[in-house]
């Protein structure tokens, strides 16, 4: 019996010896958080053509200045679209161009794409399959459905350059230097992030956070 009472003593010491080192490691070497990006916020009525984003008139609109060249924008692509089906009812997901890699026609060919409806879709379609030539990107538009003769009119008249500009336009004031940069209610964030911390974002904002 007294071997027993000892054996017990010295496990409850180990525990404490234990215990006591876990909280002290803990103070000095404490668990990483995860952090939230650096956010810089600008001025949002810098922002034009919001009626054209996926859900016009939202509360929340998350403007996403892009490149369909650009890798990290690729990259980005699938968590993007699954953002824009998680938050269908609540954010107004706003696609700009930044064309910084000499794709000014294909983000022309979408813009067009736009004015028959399909925007989105010929936006997937061009970050699957990226070409600046304009034969293709009209044959594009047409496995799509849209209207080939409104389309090519469209695309070589270049009238959608304006829409282009526009968005350069909008990227400079707001200090866009690179892509993909993306503006949560005038709040910026810049670079490749996770979609966990997009999905803390958007439910900020919607919350009124």
């Amino acid at each position: 019996m007294r071997k027993d009472y000892v054996f017990i003593g010295t496990a409850v010491v180990v525990l404490l010896v234990v215990l006591g080192f876990s909280f002290f490691a803990q103070l000095i070497f404490p668990s990483p958080e995860v952090d939230l990006p650096k956010i810089v916020s600008v001025d949002r009525s810098i922002f034009t053509g919001l009626e054209q984003g996926s859900l016009p008139g939202a509360d929340v609109e998350m403007i996403m200045f892009e490149d369909y060249a650009c890798p990290f924008c690729r990259q980005m692509h699938p968590d993007l679209n699954r953002l824009r089906t998680l938050y269908k009812d609540q954010v107004n997901f706003v696609y700009k161009h930044f064309p910084v890699k000499g794709t000014n026609v294909p983000a022309q060919a979408a813009e067009c794409a736009r004015d028959q409806g399909r925007f989105w879709e010929y936006n997937d379609i061009l970050y699957t399959d990226l070409t600046t030539d304009r034969s293709l990107l009209r044959h594009k538009a047409s496995q799509l459905g849209l209207d080939s003769a409104a389309f090519d009119e469209c695309l070589s008249s270049g009238i959608k350059q304006a829409v282009i500009d526009q968005h350069l336009f909008e990227a400079l004031q707001a200090g866009v230097k690179g892509t993909p940069t993306f503006f949560i209610n005038g709040n910026m964030i810049q670079g490749v992030q996770s979609i966990s911390t997009f999905r803390t974002l958007l439910d900020q904002a919607v919350l009124g956070g």
